[in-house]
């Protein structure tokens, strides 16, 4: 039985057992992120615009969320994502991470990204 100190907290706690939990909607580092099939997608001039026919939903990208979709095929997980933004984009990982988490949980909601 494992036995924690009053003075670790619960989010502590996970990232030292190697789990980094998101606040936002129990976004796990983790777990492998993969595109909606159903989605269509199309670059134009540096952006990208998502269409989701199921919801009729329109969303656009731009630089650093263009990159965020572009690494998201099924095998990568939001752990591997971020740190392949930071060597792409000169950023602070904190600041980065919670842009991301973000933005993942609003395309999560919009049925765009789908998470293993």
């Amino acid at each position: 039985m494992l036995v924690l100190q009053s003075t670790l907290s619960y989010n502590q706690f996970v990232k030292n057992q190697g789990i980094l939990l998101s606040p936002k909607k129990g976004i796990i580092m983790s777990n492998l992120l993969k595109k909606n099939p159903d989605i269509k997608w199309k670059e134009v001039d540096g952006e990208i615009v998502l269409l989701n026919f199921k919801t009729g939903g329109c969303f656009g990208l731009q630089a650093v969320g263009a990159s965020f979709w572009e690494m998201v095929d099924g095998n990568r997980s939001l752990e591997d994502i971020v740190t392949a933004l930071l060597d792409e984009y000169d950023v602070e990982e904190t600041r980065l991470t919670q842009d991301i988490r973000e933005l993942l949980a609003e395309m999560r909601e919009k049925e765009l990204i789908l998470m293993d």
